[in-house]
């Protein structure tokens, strides 16, 4: 993530659409690792969009935010400016993830916000992938 490429675990979830990242400002976070923008080179926080994400086990206050985002594994594939939420409070994200990669394919119009693009769709976009859809092959190690 950033101009850095610095290197978050997240959880894939089928059923949000947020990038959601812990961050250094986390009172309540316990993963191994906080994240900590460079305010002014690819990072830009959202005016006015301080709120909560909840998920099935945990919830999340924070604030939306622009930065660039990569697949780790292929080294070309970034998106730039990409809308996410950074936690400044959490209760029940478990500890060995840094955050929540929402793998919904359309963000959904909520209390009269406008929709964002979700993490598979800017990949689309970036023509990082054909299509905004996503597979799990799962085998036996």
């Amino acid at each position: 993530m950033g101009k850095n490429k610095e290197t978050v675990e997240v959880l894939w979830d089928t059923g949000s659409e947020w990038l959601t990242i812990e961050s250094y400002l986390c009172s309540t976070c316990d993963g191994g690792y906080d994240y900590s923008p460079s305010l002014g080179d690819t990072f830009t926080v959202k005016p006015n969009s301080e709120g909560e994400r909840n998920y099935g086990s945990a919830s999340t206050s924070g604030f939306e935010a622009y930065e660039t985002v990569c697949i780790k594994t292929i080294d070309e594939a970034c998106t730039s400016a990409f809308n996410m939420f950074i936690v400044t409070k959490q209760d029940g994200m478990p500890g060995y993830a840094d955050g929540i990669a929402g793998l919904s394919t359309s963000a959904k119009r909520r209390k009269n916000k406008p929709e964002h693009s979700t993490i598979v769709k800017a990949w689309a976009d970036a023509g990082i992938t054909t299509n905004a859809r996503f597979a799990f092959a799962l085998n036996d190690l």
